[in-house]
């Protein structure tokens, strides 16, 4: 069978504790190893949902952006910010168990 995985995208140079999952973001490379790890073939990536715009800091966190703009709803200017954002840097991912 195969699995498609599209995930929010932390950034590389954040650490990996900040990207463990509760900020809403996972590192791609792990989230490929923990897929290999458990039996799965890394197939294809693709950037389809890729957004160079989104670029958190260790301070904030997924829900930030659009649609939910969790850190925004009584700031004008933040909210505007993050609307100009778009929403989350995501990975799109293919594996296959063989």
């Amino acid at each position: 069978g195969v699995i498609g995985v599209v995930q929010h995208r932390a950034p590389m140079e954040n650490s990996d504790k900040w990207a463990e999952g509760d900020n809403g973001y996972l590192k791609q490379d792990q989230v490929i190893a923990a897929f290999e790890a458990a039996g799965f073939e890394f197939v294809a990536a693709s950037e389809i949902n890729a957004n160079a715009k989104d670029r958190p800091s260790e301070e904030e966190f997924v829900w930030r952006l659009p649609p939910i703009l969790g850190t925004s709803k009584d700031d004008a200017a933040l909210k505007a910010e993050m609307i100009e954002i778009g929403e989350s840097d995501r990975m799109t991912l293919l594996f296959r168990k063989p």
